[in-house]
């Protein structure tokens, strides 16, 4: 008897197994085959839009050394600011604390790169990158844009902007020097599943003003 309920709590749990990985290979197919022509590594192809969107990430890592992933996306904001690709920068990120405020720690390395504060726009609300996507148009009335970040993320973002009817292409920021570890890959594919379950609940962002 009880080899028969270890049985059977083996296939369920091996069904329920085979099932998530059906769904999170799903939804990461899905989200790269929708948005495979409309990020750019190469400068050069990338289309001139009017403003670039700046999607935020801490500075700093957990160890406190430099977060090469916010020094890449801000060296890839400079690189299109002075390639005449954008006039202007919506900085997006998430400013939850008095102490910990990602728009205007990426507004003063900005500055410090070469593009003056009168042509940055911030934005507080952008606790998660739907909310970046989505209140760069409704609260900040940019429906055509440049996204900024490592490729795996504008993927992400780019799938939300084509389900809200935004005009968006993507600059991939260069990975760090150690690459996608096995945890930011990991992270990332469950982070698909969450966006692609977002679009079909039709989530708004957290703040709409």
């Amino acid at each position: 008897m009880k080899k028969k309920i270890a049985n059977r709590f083996f296939i369920y749990v091996s069904a329920l197994a085979i099932l998530i990985a059906a769904i999170v290979l799903i939804c990461n197919i899905i989200v790269e085959n929708s948005t495979q022509e409309l990020h750019f590594a190469d400068i050069n192809k990338v289309p001139r839009r009017s403003v670039a969107l700046l999607l935020g990430t801490n500075k700093y890592t957990l160890r406190g050394s430099e977060n090469e992933y916010y020094t890449r996306r801000i060296d890839a904001v400079a690189e299109l600011y002075k390639a005449g690709k954008i006039d202007s920068v919506l900085i997006s990120g998430d400013n939850s604390s008095k102490e910990y405020n990602e728009p205007e720690m990426m507004l003063a390395d900005l500055e410090a790169a070469g593009i003056p504060k009168s042509k940055c726009l911030l934005d507080y609300g952008g606790r998660r990158t739907l909310d970046s996507v989505i209140r760069a148009r409704d609260v900040f009335g940019k429906n055509k844009y440049i996204i900024v970040s490592q490729e795996f993320h504008n993927r992400r973002a780019l799938y939300i902007a084509l389900h809200n009817d935004i005009d968006a292409v993507a600059y991939d920021a260069i990975y760090p020097i150690y690459k996608k570890s096995i945890k930011v890959k990991v992270r990332e594919m469950f982070a698909r599943v969450k966006v692609v379950a977002d679009i079909i609940l039709g989530v708004k962002p957290h703040f709409t003003t």
